[in-house]
């Protein structure tokens, strides 16, 4: 492999086979150009002073089985959104070594973009690591997100990115399998995450001024914190389907409420902070499990679903219900209600909560109440 350090800005001890891994492009800035130099014949392929054609150029130059381009440190500014594919990873030198800045003015609709496949190409393992993207809101109106994945580009990574300031949302996924590790995504505009695919999203803080996660898919959040406000902290609704949605060991913060639409929803052994709005739970059918998540928030919009106290404040379980009843006790022990008017089976509503609403000992257990089931 031949050394690119015959360009002005190496040394010696910057060749690419000093990297840790083989690079298929290494984009670096010489004075005013950015230049791709090929990995494989230590050519310079392309210069130009607009650092999205060159990047653009790496990608589209890259075979059908993949590659990496590794960006030097260094801020770059982008005009045109680029656009990768499955099986090439962009790679830069540190959140804080190499930042992708977008120009103001340029409104691109996403700044990285993975797509669909190209053909005879492998169809997953688009990476992004390393690197901060600046979406630049101030200066870029229009909605603008940081990175977007097409749903063909199953197994998306994204690895110790920062994606801040975009003036829509900072990561959208279509992407099956997703897996973020170790990223941030803040103060956007809209959702700092939207998923709409398989995901996995571990170590990593994912909040935004505006709002902060929307899914609409299956999969798990470990370890992390989220949130957002004035509208939503989180918004889970997987449109009618039976996703299996776990969230656990995560801070919840922000303003905004915890929206519950559908799905089976686990929000345990997390901790939601007390600026978060109210708990609003719309679901039709599901569950919902908050065991062992410590908050103080209002549970609302229960309807004829069940809420399962299990051992105090945060220990919550939603679950759908039949239709709400309710009578008068016509005889009550210590321990017991009888409503004579009632045709109930043993233990048919076992685990529901009752809610003395009238009588001795409305609000909590008493003799005579009138009582509903919920």
């Amino acid at each position: 492999m031949r050394r690119p350090n015959r360009r002005p800005n190496y040394t010696k001890t910057e060749d690419i086979e000093n990297y840790e891994i083989p690079v298929s492009y290494l984009i670096y800035r010489d004075g005013a150009d950015i230049i791709a130099v090929n990995g494989n014949t230590g050519k310079e392929d392309s210069r130009n002073t607009d650092f999205s054609t060159v990047v653009q150029y790496a990608c589209d130059a890259i075979g059908d089985d993949g590659g990496i381009i590794f960006i030097k440190a260094g801020t770059y500014y982008l005009s045109t959104q680029i656009t990768s594919y499955p099986g090439i990873c962009i790679k830069g030198e540190g959140i804080v070594a190499t930042t992708i800045s977008q120009t103001s003015g340029a409104n691109v609709v996403n700044m990285l973009y993975v797509n669909a496949k190209k053909a005879g190409g492998v169809g997953f393992f688009a990476e992004f690591r390393d690197m901060k993207i600046d979406g630049n809101r101030t200066n870029n109106a229009t909605g603008t997100n940081g990175i977007n994945a097409h749903s063909s580009a199953s197994d998306t990574y994204i690895d110790n990115v920062f994606v801040m300031q975009c003036s829509a949302s900072g990561i959208v996924s279509r992407s099956y399998g997703i897996r973020i590790n170790n990223a941030l995504s803040e103060f956007h505009d809209d959702y700092a995450l939207m998923l709409h695919n398989e995901f996995t999203i571990t170590n990593s803080k994912i909040t935004s001024g505006a709002k902060g996660i929307y899914i609409n898919a299956q999969g798990e959040i470990n370890n992390c914190k989220i949130g957002g406000g004035p509208t939503y902290a989180l918004y889970l609704n997987s449109g009618g389907a039976a996703y299996e949605i776990v969230i656990s060991a995560c801070e919840i913060e922000g303003d905004g409420n915890i929206e519950l639409a559908d799905g089976n929803i686990w929000i345990v052994n997390c901790f939601i902070e007390s600026a978060v709005g109210e708990i609003v739970n719309h679901m039709l059918e599901g569950v919902c499990d908050m065991s062992g998540t410590a908050h103080s928030r209002t549970i609302t919009g229960l309807g004829n679903r069940r809420l399962i106290r299990r051992g105090g404040l945060g220990h919550d379980v939603c679950v759908p219900g039949t239709s709400p009843d309710n009578g008068t006790a016509t005889a009550g022990a210590p321990t017991t209600l009888t409503d004579g008017g009632k045709a109930w089976g043993i233990n048919a509503y076992a685990g529901y909560l009752l809610e003395l609403t009238g009588g001795t000992g409305a609000g909590q257990q008493g003799e005579s109440p009138a009582i509903r089931v919920l």
